[in-house]
């Protein structure tokens, strides 16, 4: 193959990292969450069992305050969320987050991730985007479910 060829191939690979990189990824609805309006909360835990079809877990970063909530599909790590700033510190810990995901196609943005006193346990509250609707099923994307 000449060096045209070699160019052409390593910008097709960038292009489609570049590509996978930038996509949202699309999750199912996980079994436990709370739903309310266009949020939802989905509960997190410290778990090392990533054999499941998806799993939402939370991790802590062991030189700093800085917690992460995980979503791993079959063994495979989707997006995490990174805990950006303190907001509260009543009844465990509440942080600033942020970042997108698509649950059963509907575009969410991670807004708070909620750390129990206990340290291990939590939630993350994912806000749906572009959407003013407040009633019915919010991973259906419409108001009557």
């Amino acid at each position: 193959m000449n060096k045209t060829g070699l160019f052409v191939m390593l910008l097709i690979i960038i292009g489609f990292l570049v590509l996978q990189h930038r996509t949202v990824p699309n999750v199912p609805l996980p079994s436990a969450y709370h739903a309310q309006g266009a949020t939802i909360q989905i509960p997190l835990a410290m778990r090392y069992d990533l054999s499941q079809e998806e799993v939402w877990t939370l991790s802590k970063r062991a030189d700093a305050d800085q917690y992460f909530a995980s979503v791993f599909a079959k063994e495979r790590l989707l997006r995490q969320f990174a805990t950006t700033k303190l907001l509260s510190a009543d009844g465990g810990r509440t942080y600033a987050t942020a970042g997108q995901i698509r649950v059963n196609g509907v575009l969410y943005e991670a807004t708070r991730l909620h750390v129990n006193p206990d340290g291990r346990t939590g939630y993350i509250v994912l806000t749906r985007v572009g959407s003013d609707r407040t009633a019915g099923n919010p991973a259906a994307g419409t108001a009557n479910g």
